[in-house]
């Protein structure tokens, strides 16, 4: 009777543990980054410092990536590959709604709709500008 029980949860675990894995092989590259302040610099040389670290904290807390990589992200890390990284398509069953989250923070902290502005395409970088009501690429 618990055979069954315990071969289901050890498949459940294995598939876990598997997908944790994949994910963590995924996030290496941007592990293995060195800080990225100076791109968010020359990428927009009018904005704050702390600015930017607010943004980025948003950024990594929506997508639950942990906090130390906030200033590994750069300005023309794409939105959606970063999503990719979390929930690659082969191997996962459904995500934990980052972009939902990422929206509605944007919304509640910045005012700004996710949704008039999206593309596939879409930067953090391009994110942060309009966040902060700057156009054109900050300069």
């Amino acid at each position: 009777m618990w055979l069954p029980l315990l071969i289901l949860i050890a498949v459940g675990v294995g598939f876990g543990i598997a997908v944790e894995v994949k994910r963590r092989r995924e996030m290496r590259p941007i592990a293995s980054r060195y800080c990225a302040g100076i791109r968010w610099r020359r990428y927009c040389p009018k904005a704050a410092p702390d600015d930017i670290r607010r943004f980025l904290v948003l950024f990594v807390d929506s997508f639950a990536f942990p906090r130390k990589y906030r200033n590994r992200l750069r300005p023309t890390d794409k939105v959606m590959d970063l999503y990719r990284v979390l929930n690659p398509p082969d191997c996962t069953l459904g995500d934990a709604m980052e972009l939902e989250t990422l929206a509605s923070e944007l919304e509640r902290t910045y005012k700004l709709d996710l949704a008039e502005c999206w593309h596939e395409d879409i930067t953090l970088g391009d994110l942060f500008c309009r966040a902060m009501g700057i156009t054109r690429r900050c300069s």
